[in-house]
């Protein structure tokens, strides 16, 4: 009898140890730059009249990539105005309608990427990021969306969107008319869950705002592995254990 109870023991414990191997304390974002902290915005740059932002197109080499990202192929070359642009700490324009200063406070960190640039350029802008991964595995993307006050000039009640393509598919719609904070950005959690179908994945966000919505910001975005699910695990001790106290009655 004191051989089976040894026997139960030493199995229970092999399965906590088993356990607290499988599941890991905290999951690595594979993208890199998730919140855009990179390059650091210089508060004396502008975007038009405005200071502390950094405005990229893909006219000029190098201007399109924000650290680990790159523009989307088809956004506008240089004309004078950013394709997306990348708002610092202090960036803050003009409520017309009061007089009240409009403030694009990110989500996460101190910057944030706004993907319709200078005065909404357009649907074909927005950014991507290619990273690896494993065939057969399954992925949670999860990123903050936001939206500026739907009372202020140039953002009046008209949602953010942005359209998710993972490897050049499209996946899914994701808008946000929130008008939660006055003055400044309602940001909300979206996730997706996909299964890679290759060594390499590319994550692509195009702006797909209404033209009279100046702003759809994007923040904190992570691609993370989705862990084996510790039940599962957990059954199968269960299992062995109960095997192994039925074949010692026997």
């Amino acid at each position: 009898m004191e051989t089976g109870k040894s026997a139960i023991f030493y199995l229970v414990a092999l399965c906590a140890a088993i356990l607290m191997w499988a599941a890991p304390a905290s999951a690595d974002n594979i993208l890199v730059n998730g919140s855009f902290e990179s390059p650091l915005v210089n508060p004396a740059w502008h975007c038009g009249a405005f200071a502390d932002c950094a405005g990229y197109h893909n006219g000029a080499p190098g201007n399109d990539y924000i650290g680990a990202w790159l523009l989307l192929p088809n956004a506008p070359i240089e004309n004078g105005y950013a394709a997306v642009m990348v708002t610092g700490p202090t960036y803050q324009e003009t409520n017309n309608y009061t007089g009240a200063q409009l403030n694009f406070t990110a989500q996460d960190g101190n910057q944030a990427l706004d993907l319709t640039g200078e005065g909404n350029q357009g649907t074909w802008n927005g950014v991507k990021q290619t990273v690896a991964t494993t065939t057969g595995q399954q992925y949670d993307l999860t990123f903050y969306l936001g939206h500026q006050w739907g009372y202020a000039p140039g953002y009046e009640m008209y949602p953010a969107a942005l359209t998710l393509w993972v490897n050049g598919n499209e996946v899914g719609l994701f808008t946000n008319g929130a008008d939660d904070r006055e003055d400044d950005i309602s940001w909300i959690f979206e996730s997706y869950r996909f299964t890679a179908d290759s060594e390499w994945t590319t994550i692509a966000f195009q702006n797909a705002t209404d033209s009279h919505n100046q702003y759809a910001g994007l923040d904190n975005v992570a691609l993370t592995q989705v862990p084996e699910p510790a039940s599962l695990l957990l059954l199968s001790c269960g299992l062995a254990a109960f095997a192994v106290v039925k074949r010692r009655r026997q």
